[in-house]
């Protein structure tokens, strides 16, 4: 069925999904300075708000808010859906998007000035419809006749599209409880019992139930029995060996049953063959005896293979030497026990998806999947083969535009014009403020106007690049952030190079100096890509990708920064990073320790952050030939960001290589730093120092002034 829009106010019918951007501080007030063009501070800009990742509607709503308020007839929003042509929406409020299709959609809104025809903001967001129930089934548990008070049940849950979040059980009509397989279950009274299960997915749908039934009878047959099939196996036959308890008197018959068949007379051993794939059920019990005397044994024959299914792909050819496979893989029977992946010429070992592979050679590679389930089968191989071409030296973005002027205060937005284009600043200047006083403090904090004289002007956001393909070249922004006044006062949020909604973006050769958030990526700006860089003193994040898009980082110089990269999720979303990648290649980081006075006002003295600022399901990361250095002496921020991220049992990285972490204080080092992966090697005092400073002036010195802008005075740095 085709996808159908229709403008909404305030009540609809379905799931409402709020979809949107990060947190972006205290309020969005205009960037107006001395010398600020009014016609861009007055543009109103499109504010969506927090998503869900994962829904289990057909119809999903997107909220969004234009501010300044738009003049009708002037202002028009627009959408496209999964890369359709883009088409009005009839309100200034939502848009909903009905009959969709299972599956992995992106809406795209754009905000237009019909006058000039010129697109004034963008934003982009993506979900995951998933109507489809997830399944349960119970694999094994005790036999309808059960001669204990304890009983041991597996089950096994699945969802292909959104992924099972948890698994419930009930037993005996008790409350619905969280659960997991194998379940063991104690203490079971002499009467009959009903297990209930459930799964329930991402996207919030519930299972049908699975259920198991069976009566604890403590009576005893006087039977013993021996060798019997695997509880769960991929074989057609089965065996079983039998005798009575040496105990036993009365008359020597035993008979036997097969799935609810009569019983018969046998004999041990007893065979069968060609076994249908399901449960199946073998009970004795001496010949004449009651059926509470009955020994019973249940065992599961799946000779049925899994499947799996490679979803993500790299394209047949590409220049990236990085790349990425989702696969999901499924089994009707007893269910999935691991993954296997091979590439090249390495051998099959376990994996989880998404799996990604980096610092892939030029030439040909091939990637193989397989599946094995918990009987033994194992599924068709599924492959993918593809080329690394080397990246070729033209034809480069075609030019743009060439900025030259000082800008100032005043704010540079990217325009439709600039798409897919290079803009050349290599001879601008902006300048960054986000204070109206130059000291915040908690009585006078950076948003309040200053009573003791006029106030500063401010430029939160310098430069705003909401076009897609943008190659950005060589921008200055010389920062007034204050280094003194404390963490809390000082937050009013901002960054020197904020990316909005724009795929592909790449920032070449930038310097920034004092800035809050030196590079922010938001919401739909993935394969943003931030090279050649110089950033000192910057009081939060090096770069805040609390977004969760995927994108690299390569030869920058991050000299001073309170944290490194935040990837905590946006206030209030459910955003998921599993399927999200930041790739870390040749990049120096040193943590910098500021006076930390929190938001809330409690004084933590001179701390500092932590390379990673997680929060959520953060996305995954490679890091290669990196250096990381700490000069702090306190850690502000807890240290499980480091553990989940860098320690040596992370599911967060997903490729590492040749690293270092410099501690560079003489103090002992933290506990959270003695058990990382591998891939890290850690320096501390001496050392660490001497260490980050021949590191940090052979990159200024290999980065010269024709790769990598320069602020004034940098040219005296590490001269003999």
């Amino acid at each position: 069925m085709a996808s159908t829009v229709r403008s909404l106010s305030y009540a609809t019918v379905g799931f409402v999904l709020i979809v949107g951007f990060q947190n972006c501080g205290p309020s969005f007030k205009a960037d107006v300075g001395s010398t600020s063009d009014q016609s861009l501070t007055a543009s109103p800009k499109l504010q969506v708000y927090p998503q869900k990742a994962f829904v289990s509607s057909s119809t999903v709503e997107v909220l969004f808010e234009i501010d300044p308020k738009p003049v009708s007839g002037k202002h028009v929003v627009e959408y496209s859906l999964n890369g359709s042509e883009f088409a009005p929406v009839q309100s200034y409020r939502s848009l909903s998007l009905e009959n969709l299709g299972d599956g992995l959609h992106t809406a795209q809104l754009k905000l237009r000035d019909v006058d000039s025809d010129v697109e004034l903001d963008s934003a982009a967001v993506e979900f995951t419809v998933d109507t489809q129930l997830p399944t349960a089934m119970v694999n094994e548990g005790p036999s309808p006749q059960h001669d204990s008070t304890s009983a041991v049940v597996v089950f096994s849950t699945a969802d292909a599209l959104s992924g099972v979040e948890s698994n419930e059980c009930s037993l005996d009509n008790s409350a619905f409880a969280s659960c997991s397989s194998p379940l063991r279950l104690q203490g079971l009274a002499s009467s009959t019992h009903t297990l209930k299960i459930r799964a329930l997915d991402r996207a919030g749908n519930l299972s049908a139930l699975a259920s198991l039934t069976w009566t604890v009878d403590l009576g005893s047959s006087n039977l013993v029995l021996g060798k019997t099939p695997n509880a769960i196996t991929n074989t057609k036959a089965a065996s079983f060996e039998f005798m009575f308890d040496p105990t036993y008197t009365g008359p020597a018959g035993i008979v036997c049953s097969l799935d609810g068949s009569a019983f018969g007379t046998c004999t041990s051993p007893m065979a069968f063959t060609n076994l249908a794939d399901g449960v199946h059920i073998f009970r004795i019990k001496p010949s004449g005896a009651a059926n509470s005397l009955v020994k019973q044994y249940s065992w599961t024959v799946d000779s049925t293979p899994p499947s799996v299914v490679i979803g993500t792909k790299p394209a047949s050819k590409t220049t990236s030497n990085a790349a990425t496979f989702s696969f999901i893989a499924t089994d009707i029977g007893v269910g999935v026990q691991a993954t296997d992946c091979q590439w090249n010429d390495q051998p099959y070992a376990t994996c989880t998806s998404p799996l990604t592979l980096s610092n892939l050679a030029v030439g040909q590679h091939s990637f193989r999947v397989r599946a094995r389930d918990r009987a033994g089968n194992m599924s068709l191989v599924n492959s993918v083969s593809w080329e690394v071409e080397a990246e070729a030296e033209g034809p480069p973005r075609p030019s743009g535009l060439t900025l030259s002027q000082n800008f100032g205060y005043t704010k540079f937005t990217t325009s439709s014009n600039h798409q897919g284009k290079v803009i050349d600043a290599s001879r601008a200047i902006w300048k960054l403020a986000n204070s109206f006083v130059p000291f915040p403090t908690h009585k006078i904090p950076c948003e309040n106007n200053n009573p003791n004289g006029p106030n500063l002007p401010t430029n939160t956001y310098p430069i705003m690049i909401d076009h897609p393909g943008i190659t950005f070249v060589k921008p200055l922004i010389d920062g007034d952030v204050s280094l003194e006044s404390g963490w809390g006062p000082n937050y009013c949020n901002s960054a020197a190079i904020m990316i909005t909604s724009a795929r592909d973006v790449v920032v070449d050769g930038a310097r920034i100096d004092r800035a809050w958030d030196a590079f922010r990526p938001r919401s739909g700006s993935h394969g943003f890509h931030i090279k050649n860089s110089w950033v000192s003193s910057v009081r939060d994040d090096c770069v805040e990708n609390d977004s969760f898009v995927s994108g690299k980082i390569s030869n920058t110089l991050f000299d001073g920064c309170f944290a490194g990269f935040s990837m905590r999720g946006s206030p209030g979303n459910s955003l998921s990073g599993a399927n999200q990648l930041l790739e870390i290649e040749d990049v120096l980081i040193r943590i910098r320790a500021f006076h930390f006075i929190k938001v809330d006002g409690r004084d933590e003295g001179i701390a500092s952050g932590h390379v990673f600022k997680i929060q959520g399901s953060a996305p995954g990361i490679t890091m290669h030939n990196s250096i990381i250095a700490y000069e702090t002496p306190k850690l502000g921020i807890a240290d499980q960001n480091i553990t989940t991220m860098m320690g040596k049992n992370s599911n967060k990285i997903k490729s590492c290589s040749n690293n270092k972490l410099l501690w560079m204080q003489d103090t002992p080092l933290p506990s959270a730093f003695k058990d990382l992966a591998p891939c890290f090697k850690v320096y501390t005092g001496a050392t660490a120092r001497t260490m980050w400073r021949e590191a940090r002036c052979q990159w200024i010195r290999d980065n010269s002034a024709t790769k990598t802008r320069r602020h004034p005075g940098d040219e005296l740095e590490c001269q003999p």
